[in-house]
């Protein structure tokens, strides 16, 4: 009696492995493809591309004033009215890619006709990286202008001024991109009379006084 009531319970166990073992396997397969998944989904959260800001300004963290943040909206705009292309300025704590990588996708996305310039900067970091469209034909290439930013920005960034900073900075590149244009344009056309629009000044709109 023993004997048998082992072989039954042998048959039981042997019968009961497999099923066991499917089903563990079954539940590890599903618990690996939603860690799968959800990893995709944070990867893709964390690389999606915003739109581009209305206000040329992308500061997601509120890492400048609204005063610096106001003053900026300004002189972008009026920079895009004299010269004819947007410049667009990413503000972040950290960027989820490269800095230089990711700059370069924000100016494909929001520069989608192919004339426009992007400003990133990292203040935390202290990181910068400027990318204009090569369909502008300016004189001088993104890491030229991006020196710029960078030695513009430093003593405030040394004080810890991140409104400071991020202003310095911008309103370099916007003079000096306005002074890639006239150059160009002078050359292009010497003797004739240059665009009204390009005519005004420099990028900073002389009714807008910089916050202190």
């Amino acid at each position: 009696g023993n004997r048998a009531r082992a072989r039954t319970d042998e048959l039981r166990e042997f019968a009961r492995g497999p099923k066991m073992k499917n089903r563990l396997f079954l539940l590890v397969r599903r618990f690996s493809l939603g860690v799968a998944a959800l990893a995709f989904c944070v990867t893709a959260l964390a690389t999606a591309i915003p739109s581009a800001p209305a206000d040329h300004i992308y500061d997601p963290d509120f890492l400048v004033t609204r005063a610096t943040s106001a003053y900026l909206h300004a002189e972008l705009e009026s920079f895009q009215t004299q010269n004819q292309f947007n410049v667009y300025l990413a503000i972040l704590t950290a960027s989820p890619d490269l800095l230089a990588d990711y700059a370069a996708e924000l100016n494909d996305s929001w520069n989608s006709a192919g004339y426009g310039v992007v400003i990133v900067f990292s203040p935390p970091r202290g990181e910068a990286r400027v990318v204009p469209s090569p369909e502008l034909s300016l004189r001088e290439n993104g890491d030229e202008l991006t020196r710029v930013f960078r030695g513009t920005c430093a003593p405030a960034l040394a004080r810890g001024d991140f409104s400071g900073a991020t202003r310095d900075g911008t309103e370099m590149v916007l003079k000096r991109l306005h002074q890639i244009r006239e150059q160009l344009a002078q050359e292009k056309h010497p003797q004739s009379h240059l665009p009204r629009a390009w005519l005004l000044g420099g990028a900073a709109s002389p009714n807008v006084a910089a916050p202190p």
